[in-house]
């Protein structure tokens, strides 16, 4: 079944850019199109979930932050975002050409994921395996977005692939996931 846990925490933390808060007023827009995906996703409409909420979530993240020469993560723990951060010092250029890298909150990758069940829902897993890929760019550790990868890889009998992706998604539950979501 469809979950975010957006809806229970959408309060902004974001930024823009080092030390500047990111915009309450459209962060607050973000919030409510995820909040609208799960609603007709519950509803059974999928479709409308990526026309009205999801895509239009997707397209003003993906207009504003466009850096080809920045890598960004979505987290929805501080053990989630440090852990990506520590992965990005651990392997950024030392000689200043590597790409910096901005931590957000979870909004813009669950846009990604609510489009990938969305399609899921509508027999399209091609299609759900790339929008479940750029939630997976922008969240790599996020046990859920790796248990809906499995998902994918079971419907197309892909048994190595689909276990792989499960242990990965019980191996980062201890950093990727809430306290109160972590059993």
């Amino acid at each position: 079944a469809w979950q975010s846990d957006v809806a229970a925490s959408t309060q902004p933390h974001a930024v823009d850019a080092p030390g500047k808060p990111q915009d309450d007023a459209w962060q607050t827009r973000q919030a409510a199109r995820i909040i609208e995906g799960d609603r007709l996703l519950a509803a059974k409409q999928p479709e409308q979930a990526i026309r009205d909420a999801f895509a239009p979530l997707i397209a003003d993240y993906e207009a504003r932050y466009d850096s080809s020469d920045t890598l960004y993560y979505c987290a929805r723990t501080p053990a989630e975002g440090l852990a990506y951060m520590v992965h990005v010092g651990a392997t950024h250029d030392r000689s200043g050409q590597g790409k910096n890298a901005v931590l957000l909150d979870q909004l813009w990758a669950y846009g990604y994921y609510g489009k990938a069940y969305a399609l899921i829902e509508l027999n399209r897993p091609d299609e759900a395996t790339e929008a479940l890929e750029k939630a997976l760019a922008l969240s790599p550790y996020n046990p859920q977005f790796l248990s809906e990868r499995g998902h994918l890889y079971q419907m197309r009998k892909d048994w190595p692939e689909m276990l792989r992706s499960n242990l990965s998604a019980e191996e980062f539950a201890g950093v990727g996931s809430p306290d109160d979501q972590r059993n």
